[in-house]
């Protein structure tokens, strides 16, 4: 008997929200140094703290795996790269 673990929705709407504010926020940037004129310096320095904070956040996305509970060990999947990566029952000493 298999139990495999799943990604709860929230989840996945999180990161989809974080990947849309990252995009949004590099854009404004990007658009910001290309015309200086229209844009305040604060608000582009803002908009760089609050990139680089998604960015510092966004790094324990490639942590997040799904697990697979088999009859003689356990199978870790990556969410991102999708690298797999298998754990027999007998290499675990303790919990």
């Amino acid at each position: 008997m298999q139990t495999e673990s799943k990604f709860r929705n929230l989840f996945l709407i999180r990161t989809g929200i974080g990947v849309f504010l990252f995009l949004s926020i590099l854009s404004y940037c990007v658009n910001g140094l290309i015309i200086s004129d229209s844009t305040p310096k604060e608000a582009l320095i803002l908009a760089f703290v609050g990139l680089l904070f998604l960015v510092y956040v966004s790094i324990d996305l490639f942590k997040v795996s799904s697990l697979k509970i088999m009859e003689k060990g356990i199978e870790k999947t990556s969410l991102i790269f999708r690298t797999k990566q298998y754990i027999p029952y007998s290499t675990i000493l303790s919990i």
